[in-house]
């Protein structure tokens, strides 16, 4: 039986940090995807003008200093969702004008990609709790896995394939966001 939202369950292992990467560790997440990432062939210049747009676009695995990986999402507006389900918005160079600026709430959250080394895969429960925070909370995501492994990890995480005009779209329904009921006086 495949538990639902099970991305939003993973505990965090505690000795993992995520945060949005430094102009030096984008440089060494970049590498990375190039090698460990099927058919991704990052451009540097169009990841830096992403990253100085919002530098949480790209976040870094680390543990005692040490990178053991990252994942890139384009956090988009309204009109980038529609793009997306609609597919008319390019992925590999998308548009300013469909990503929310840095200090805007996304209406959805792209999986761009995702490279770990090692143990770094199992920063997967910091990585929730990072996307748990009041600016991504409830925030559903979407991807287009590009390998077996790939697949697997969105099935694992809760990924579902939807109906859409973007080729093999992937949906991770995200748990409600709940308030804290106030108590009567």
């Amino acid at each position: 039986m495949q538990v639902k939202h099970s991305f939003d369950r993973i505990p965090p292992q505690g000795n993992f940090e995520v945060s949005p990467a430094s102009a030096e560790v984008l440089a060494q997440l970049t590498d990375l995807a190039r090698a460990r990432v099927p058919n991704v062939a990052p451009q540097p210049e169009r990841l830096t003008a992403l990253w100085r747009r919002d530098p949480a676009t790209f976040l870094a695995f680390t543990s005692k200093s040490q990178l053991l990986g990252g994942i890139g999402l384009l956090y988009l507006n309204e009109w980038g969702l529609d793009a997306l389900i609609l597919d008319d918005i390019t992925l590999t160079d998308p548009e300013f004008r469909f990503l929310c600026r840095a200090d805007e709430r996304p209406a959805a959250i792209y999986w761009w990609a995702i490279a770990a080394r090692g143990r770094g895969i199992a920063a997967l429960g910091d990585l929730s709790r990072y996307l748990s925070t009041p600016r991504y909370a409830g925030v559903d995501f979407y991807a287009q896995p590009s390998s077996d492994d790939g697949c697997r990890l969105a099935v694992a995480l809760g990924f579902k394939q939807i109906p859409s005009f973007q080729r093999d779209l992937w949906q991770y329904e995200r748990l409600p966001v709940t308030s804290p009921q106030k108590i009567a006086a």
